[in-house]
């Protein structure tokens, strides 16, 4: 369903539901899309300099950081292209499965193993509220 349906007036409610509802889903993964490509652009230059900023150590392996930013700038083209309408389930979940385990890893180092500032689990809850949102894509199609 593009956007020319979105324009044309509804046949009934459920229609316009419907409608609304595919434009909201499409919309977070434009949202995530950019996002990703936000964090990954900033943490590939300035990762040290962010570091410093939250109070922890420079890293010796500067390298790593940036592989991983590739990754995440990666996904957000994979997000892009959803919101596109290239249609690929597995792509879906993969976005659900990489959402869901920043989540969990910047969870476990900020509340269990105390070695991250706390702030750092927002951009995890972040990458879950659009997990949660990939999760009713899925179910929906």
């Amino acid at each position: 369903m593009g956007y020319v349906a979105c324009l044309k007036k509804p046949r009934n409610d459920n229609h316009a539901m419907k409608i609304s509802k595919n434009s909201y889903f499409k919309l977070s993964f434009l949202i995530s899309a950019i996002w990703n490509w936000m964090i990954s652009i900033v943490f590939f230059f300035f990762a040290d300099n962010i570091f410093i900023m939250l109070g922890m150590e420079k890293t010796n392996y500067l390298v790593i950081v940036q592989l991983f930013m590739c990754l995440v700038f990666a996904f957000g083209v994979g997000y892009f292209l959803v919101y596109k309408g290239v249609e690929a389930r597995a792509l879906i979940i993969s976005a659900i499965l990489g959402k869901i385990f920043v989540f969990l890893i910047l969870f476990y180092y900020c509340f269990i193993a105390r070695s991250l500032p706390m702030v750092l689990v927002a951009p995890g809850l972040v990458d879950l509220i659009f997990a949660l949102l990939f999760i009713q894509v899925l179910v929906r199609k």
